[in-house]
């Protein structure tokens, strides 16, 4: 029986040039699954990056092609955006993405249903911010992540700071003493239903 934390590592905006190798390196180190959220201009940039996130085990998840927020976009534009990127993660990969996150966490209900209508995908968003994005340092982030108040965490960090390259060592550490279990985003998702 699990006593400690389940948390989901998530990794949003790459594959980065500079950063995800290294992430994907130092998760391989500690055995540590977790899932990265790509977009699609990024993955046709590097899909060699894309295909070390597979090799490693890694899930592979849409975040579109863009980032621009779906609730600019028709219809039409997000299913081109979340298409055109799985063809990408599916070519470099053979993974087959079952699962989205929207930029910005932005979606209207009604393009959920739509997207789940039309290619099938779940929706996972997050419930702990590392905010990585903004300007903080190493020791900020680190508490920012390891101070968890629920039992199911979903973690979103992002590929292109150089704040959680840096962290993240540290960060796996800590979680790894306070007896954490990791899933892939996916499978947290389904253990708590």
């Amino acid at each position: 029986m699990m006593s400690g934390p389940r948390v989901a590592l998530t990794f949003d905006d790459g594959p980065h040039p500079k950063n995800t190798e290294t992430l994907i390196r130092i998760l391989s180190e500690r055995i540590v699954p977790s899932t990265f959220f790509v977009l699609g201009r990024n993955a046709n940039s590097h899909p060699d990056i894309l295909r070390q996130m597979h090799e490693a085990g890694h899930e592979i998840g849409n975040h579109g092609w863009s980032h621009l927020s779906f609730e600019t976009l028709s219809d039409p534009e997000i299913l081109r955006e979340l298409a055109e990127t799985n063809q990408l993660i599916r070519e470099a990969s053979s993974q087959e993405c079952s699962i989205y996150r929207p930029p910005y966490g932005a979606i209207t209900e009604r393009q959920h249903a739509l997207i789940n209508e039309q290619l099938g995908y779940r929706l996972i968003l997050w419930n702990l911010d590392s905010l990585d994005w903004q300007k903080q340092s190493v020791n900020e982030l680190i508490r920012n992540v390891t101070n968890l108040r629920v039992k199911s965490t979903v973690l979103l960090f992002h590929d292109f700071s150089d704040i959680t390259r840096e962290a993240l060592p540290r960060i796996l550490d800590i979680l790894q003493d306070y007896d954490c279990t990791f899933y892939l985003a996916s499978r947290i998702l389904a253990d708590l239903k």
